[in-house]
């Protein structure tokens, strides 16, 4: 329900109150819990001037609609002296172009959009968002209802060198750029993967000056891979065979791209196992033996 802050300046407390109680059996007969509608209800200060409304009547909430494009993405250092390009959308094509969007459930907010590493610990990544509403890597911009539906155009990805990683990382801190509180872990530098990022979104809830009410749990977008990197989407070129003896040992050879180091498999039909091969342009491994029912 919506009430306007006119209409119940210089009303009695108790007024207040049965109003208060009216809207808190709203809730329940919508099927909200009573914290939630102790948290939906409407905020009441001291003075009755100050009343409004502060959450829609459903729990706030942010809403990926489209997410980023995991491949194809090239992330680009300063020095390049060129655009950083655009963040395209996972539906986008060559004829139709889309973005990643985000639809707000949450009323007046402050969106906050960062970079995060692409695997949990989800930490401060030292790479910057650039573009519109965004100052020192970082994006920010304040949505009022009712525009709620929000698509970022050209949001490119920069990449930082080496040897400034850690003071970017520190900035993200000191900046309270941490949205799932890892602290001093961020700047470790193991397992830190230069070439793959999340898009992470923080929705800060605003009163009607402006001030921060609450923040929303983050949402994380799916991992954006960069376009130099053999992270790019494994494709074989050839193979030697794609068969071979139950009795196993025949030697596969695959043509591929080059591939990351470690973590892929090769699966073996029939079979209830799988073989880990050897990293590099030419994979290979050796066939196991079938497995007869009951072994």
């Amino acid at each position: 329900m919506e009430y306007c802050s006119p209409l119940c300046a210089g009303a009695p407390a108790y007024h207040l109150s049965r109003l208060h109680a009216v809207e808190t059996k709203a809730f329940r007969i919508i099927g909200t819990s009573c914290g939630e509608a102790e948290s939906l209800c409407l905020s009441l200060s001291q003075s009755p001037c100050n009343i409004h409304l502060v959450y829609p009547v459903f729990p706030p909430r942010l809403e990926i609609l489209e997410q980023p494009r995991q491949r194809g993405q090239r992330f680009r250092y300063e020095c390049e002296g060129r655009s950083a390009g655009s963040i395209l959308g996972e539906n986008s094509t060559e004829q139709h172009k889309t973005y990643t969007a985000v639809l707000n459930y949450a009323g007046r907010v402050r969106l906050v959009m960062s970079l995060l590493t692409h695997e949990p610990p989800f930490r401060p990544h030292p790479h910057s968002l650039v573009g519109k509403n965004c100052e020192d890597g970082v994006c920010i911009l304040e949505l009022d209802p009712p525009n709620l539906y929000v698509q970022f155009q050209n949001l490119g990805i920069q990449c930082v060198k080496r040897k400034h990683v850690f003071d970017a990382i520190k900035q993200r801190l000191i900046r309270r750029i941490d949205p799932y509180n890892v602290g001093g872990r961020a700047l470790k530098m193991e397992n830190l993967h230069m070439n793959a990022v999340r898009l992470c979104w923080q929705a800060y809830l605003l009163d009607n000056h402006g001030n921060v009410l609450r923040a929303l749990p983050p949402v994380l977008s799916n991992p954006i891979y960069d376009k130099r990197t053999n992270t790019s989407e494994l494709r074989i070129s050839r193979l030697n065979i794609n068969h071979g003896s139950v009795a196993g040992g025949d030697e596969c050879f695959i043509l591929c791209d080059k591939v990351q180091k470690g973590g892929h498999r090769i699966p073996y039909t029939a079979i209830l196992s799988e073989r880990y091969h050897r990293s590099g342009a030419r994979p290979h491994a050796a066939s196991p033996p079938i497995r007869q029912s009951g072994q």
